[in-house]
């Protein structure tokens, strides 16, 4: 039905209907259809003007983003009638107002953004953060698109078709996404998915974003990133008008968006209500079309000493995109490895510009905790720091001896071809170490660690305690222990005076404290011991039978032949500092190849030599002082309180120069 215009009466401001009005009767009406609102952003509420230059059958369509509307005739004063109905062409991304019964109140523009006074936006950065370029600072009118403007001004509701359902679900479903599984490994080379010519669907000021000075200044290492949703980058790539400039830019709104997932890089390629191809945009930079995201991430997997493994399921339950394990293990190959490489013979050679002519004191030790391999490293024990390492591999014919040896051996070659002059070497009591060091290295003095000696000797204590008439024994391991280490620190680099010291412990457990058939060492050098303590403590006398037990390890031929090659209070306790970094890099829980072991151990030995000689931490109190942080710990496997001293974290900041390598490396920018 409809009301002729003479059918109404002016009643202040408004109309209302005659008595006795007749309508028009219209025999055939359009039905309307419901339609679902596309992912898009709320709809903007009702709105009581209209243009007061239109007629009242005439249709006005105004750009909005988000959804089709159509304000209908009605008779009731004071509302509105929504319908979603009034579109024929396939913008269905409109909103049209049509005849209503009321008088204009106001004029209002709808549009993006108001104000005609709008300059181009300047590139803008926070920091360290990302280059934005605001690519749609100008305002958006209510207007209408060229190529309809005549066929929409036109139509009366009568004459609008209803939405093509069909059509619209082939544009709904043109908006669905890739899942980021994706069957085939794209993330290593560049896909072909995406061919387009950038210069006839890109502005060049979108086009050369990337190519900005900023942009090329930029540390991609240091650069901050950042996790987004994909449903918050939708509704951030709707807002983008179409950058489609063929003399003219359309800016029309953005209908469908495809991605296309390169491993921890998402290229989105926009399209427009007009069918243009509005934009193409990568959430990354790349070099030499590798996404700088994806070399990042291989990099930090390997030099944090992480597993792929482990890292890849965690990015599967965060559902975050990620490389495959065929891309990183290229990225190591190809790209990692060599940058380790070469920044530890820069490091090597610093260290051997620092040694200089200088004698050195060197320690070993071999590791053996992956299985098929032998890790042999050199520590100068004065600066603390790795001089050199090697990683031998297990085969046929070969044993733990001879792969130890054959390590040592490389070692040892290596410095004395870089003019190292070590004067001594302090190791175990390997054998195969020791034949190679008094044939081969005769000249270099050999000294044991006092460390893996005070070991052996707590091992035979411990055995013979366990015997049924020598229980007396286990309280004085430890002491024993303690003993042998205060000879070879006191000793004075006098191997007679070390054994005589060290014999001495026999009469000491007795409780004598007196030895006048020694020539060096004639008395204890403790304190005299009161009536009490003598009580206390449980004496182990000539005649008790774990005496005489004692006596046979005291005494070893074997153990005071080795002391004599221990005046010198050599120890490689920094060396299991160094063994416990590398099994944050080299798990024992994983098998390793060649190549990775060594790359592996690099960056252990890497990472020690950068932390050696921290100091002790401290609390600052602006009112009080400042005081050296400590903790009290219980010893492993013993009940006694021991203070351990707390050092300042460790800085690996050299990490992120091998990561610029890495880039250099994919640039074709080798040394």
């Amino acid at each position: 039905m409809h009301f002729e215009e003479n059918q109404y009466v002016q009643k202040s401001y408004l109309k209302t209907l005659r008595k006795g009005a007749v309508p028009t009767l219209f025999m055939k009406m359009p039905s309307l259809i419901q339609i679902q609102s596309i992912t898009g952003p709320p709809p903007c509420k009702r709105k009581r003007a209209d243009d007061p230059d239109e007629g009242p059958s005439a249709a006005t369509i105004v750009r909005i983003v988000s959804r089709s509307r159509t304000i209908s005739t009605q008779t009731e004063p004071g509302y509105f009638l929504r319908s979603t109905a009034a579109n024929t062409d396939h913008m269905f991304f409109m909103e049209s107002k049509c005849t209503q019964s009321e008088p204009p109140i106001q004029k209002k523009e709808m549009q993006i953004q108001t104000g005609d006074d709008s300059v181009p936006a300047e590139m803008w950065i926070i920091k360290n953060d990302h280059v934005y370029p605001v690519c749609f600072s100008t305002p958006m009118k209510a207007s209408v698109f060229n190529n309809q403007h005549c066929e929409s001004q036109n139509k009366t509701i009568q004459e609008i078709s209803p939405v093509n359902e069909n059509r619209l679900l082939e544009d709904t479903l043109e908006t669905t996404f890739p899942t980021l599984e994706d069957p085939k490994d794209t993330t290593f080379n560049q896909p072909e998915c995406i061919s387009l010519e950038m210069s006839d669907i890109i502005d060049s000021s979108v086009n050369e974003v990337f190519n900005h000075p900023v942009f090329s200044e930029t540390d991609f290492v240091q650069e901050r990133k950042f996790i987004i949703f994909e449903t918050q980058l939708d509704s951030l790539l709707r807002l983008i008008p179409c950058q489609y400039n063929d003399g003219q830019m359309c800016k029309a709104p953005i209908s469908k968006i495809h991605k296309t997932v390169e491993g921890s890089m998402v290229v989105v390629n926009l399209t427009c209500q007009n069918h243009h191809n509005a934009l193409i945009w990568k959430s990354q930079p790349t070099v030499s079309n590798m996404p700088v995201g994806n070399i990042l991430m291989s990099s930090s997997i390997l030099l944090s000493g992480s597993s792929f493994r482990k890292v890849k399921e965690m990015y599967g339950l965060f559902g975050i995109a990620a490389i495959s394990n065929t891309t990183f293990y290229k990225h190591q190959n190809q790209i990692l490895f060599p940058a380790i490489d070469n920044y530890w013979k820069k490091e090597q050679q610093k260290i051997f510009k620092e040694i200089g002519d200088e004698a050195v004191v060197i320690a070993g030790d071999g590791q053996f905790d992956n299985p098929g391999h032998c890790i042999y490293s050199l520590m100068d024990i004065l600066s603390e720091k790795i001089v050199d390492f090697k990683v031998v591999q297990n085969g046929p014919g070969k044993t733990s001896s001879s792969l130890e040896s054959e390590a040592f051996t490389d070692c040892m070659e290596n410095l004395l071809a870089n003019k190292v002059q070590v004067k001594t070497v302090a190791t175990d009591r390997h054998s195969s170490v020791r034949k190679v060091l008094s044939k081969t290295y005769s000249t270099v003095e050999h000294q044991f660690d006092i460390c893996h000696l005070c070991k052996s000797l707590s091992k035979k204590l411990k055995a013979v305690s366990k015997q049924r008439k020598c229980k007396d024994l286990v309280r004085w391991i430890t002491p024993i222990q303690n003993h042998l280490w205060w000879c070879a620190q006191t000793c004075m680099q006098n191997a007679d005076l070390l054994i005589e010291k060290w014999q001495s412990v026999m009469f000491h457990v007795a409780d004598v404290h007196n030895f006048p058939r020694f020539k060096k060492y004639k008395r204890c050098m403790h304190g005299t011991i009161s009536q009490e303590q003598r009580n206390e403590t449980k004496w182990i006398k000539p005649s008790h039978p774990a005496h005489s037990a004692l006596q046979k390890i005291v005494n070893d031929k074997g153990l005071l032949a080795d002391l004599r090659q221990a005046t010198k209070f050599c120890q490689t306790g920094q060396l299991e500092v160094y063994h416990s970094k590398c099994s944050k890099y080299r798990s024992k829980r994983f098998s390793y190849r060649m190549n990775s072991m060594h790359a592996r151990t690099t960056l252990a030995v890497l990472s020690n030599n950068r932390n050696v000689g921290r100091s002790q931490a401290i609390v600052i109190c602006p009112e009080k002082s400042a005081l050296a942080i400590g903790e009290k710990g219980y010893k492993l496997q013993k009940k006694n309180w021991v203070a351990k001293p707390i050092y300042k974290a460790c800085v690996d900041d050299h990490l992120f120069e091998i990561t610029n390598d890495c880039l250099r490396i994919q640039r074709g920018e080798r040394e």
